[in-house]
């Protein structure tokens, strides 16, 4: 319920920023969980945050995987939405990818539901989770194109490895955190429950992003390098998700009206994107800024079918999902913003 408090880690990330601005907005109160000094910097000055700085608190934890390091975090809260969770970078190597991975991310999520279960206090209800359409697909489906509909209540088996790239250790790594998290409900009881958000590639403008070099940051280098001139030879699902509408998805499963104990799928298109269509909706929407050579435009990323039906989340949560269009407009518009041009 609006005024309630409610802790968000991971504030500093694409989604989790996403989702504070969601969350104030709907008139909450929100701690505001970061790592470090600079990331409450960059949030805290962020523009659409300025109206809702008197609804805003800090709390720093460092380590989010260590004994007891949420214990101050989640004392007084009526929600959690849990966003912080290790991300794919290329930078790390196959020996790293348990260490850098897997183990952060079942780690990470463990402590906190282990603060919220000993000290958060009889006032907690619920808590949300951010896990991935890739916590309950198989990673030998996503893409092999089996014609098989995944929807809110599919899953899959913890995979072992040995892992053949960072994207399918990056997906074990959210399978291993969403099937520890049921085991810990099964287990614990506890008196809160707990829904996960699960988005697919997050498109979107990223406010925290202030450089147009950083523009393909996270996932919204899988739309917009194509815009750029960046050739893959790495397929890609064809599903997405515009990263406003995964921020209200979040909020919206706080509801009491909405049961706990599910999943929500987070994808636009019925999951049918192709995301060589960045380049045509870029000449249709933005000509001038092609013509001058802004958008470069000739990337190349082809796409894989998944078929993921998610009816469930949008009927539970009211969801009409904008679709790829308005995702790539919406980090094309950004990165004309950051050169200091007109969006169009």
């Amino acid at each position: 319920m609006a005024g309630d408090l409610i802790l968000i880690s991971g504030v500093s990330g694409h989604i989790g920023y996403r989702t504070l601005v969601e969350a104030l907005s709907a008139g909450y109160q929100v701690r505001a969980q970061v790592r470090g000094e600079s990331s409450l910097q960059k949030v805290k000055t962020a523009p659409s945050i300025q109206p809702y700085l008197s609804h805003l608190s800090f709390i720093t934890v460092p380590d989010i995987e260590a004994e007891g390091a949420w214990d101050e975090a989640v004392k007084g809260a009526k929600y959690i939405i849990h966003v912080a969770s290790p991300i794919a970078s290329p930078k790390y190597q196959d020996n790293e990818w348990e260490e850098k991975l897997i183990s952060p991310a079942v780690r990470g999520t463990l402590s906190l539901l282990n603060s919220a279960l000993r000290v958060a206090g009889p006032q907690l209800s619920r808590i949300v989770i951010t896990a991935s359409t890739l916590s309950i697909i198989p990673w030998t489906d996503v893409l092999a194109e089996s014609g098989t509909t995944y929807t809110e209540n599919s899953r899959t088996q913890r995979p072992s490895g040995p892992f053949g790239s960072t994207f399918e250790a990056y997906s074990a790594s959210k399978v291993a955190s969403f099937l520890e998290t049921e085991y810990f409900l099964r287990r614990e009881k506890p008196q809160w429950d707990v829904n996960f958000i699960a988005p697919s590639f997050t498109i979107g403008a990223n406010e925290l992003v202030t450089d147009a070099s950083e523009i393909l940051a996270g996932t919204n280098g899988t739309a917009f390098g194509i815009v750029l001139g960046e050739k893959s030879v790495v397929p890609t699902p064809s599903m997405s998700v515009h990263v406003n509408d995964i921020a209200k998805m979040h909020v919206r499963a706080l509801d009491p009206s909405v049961a706990g104990g599910q999943v929500f799928i987070g994808v636009s298109n019925l999951s049918r994107t192709r995301w060589e269509d960045a380049e045509r909706i870029v000449r249709r929407n933005f000509p001038e800024a092609v013509v001058k050579g802004l958008l470069p435009l000739g990337g190349e990323r082809p796409t894989k079918n998944l078929n993921i039906d998610n009816s469930l989340t949008r009927k539970t949560l009211g969801m009409d999902f904008m679709d790829f269009e308005e995702q790539v407009k919406s980090v094309t518009e950004h990165y004309l913003k950051l050169k200091g041009e007109e969006a169009k």
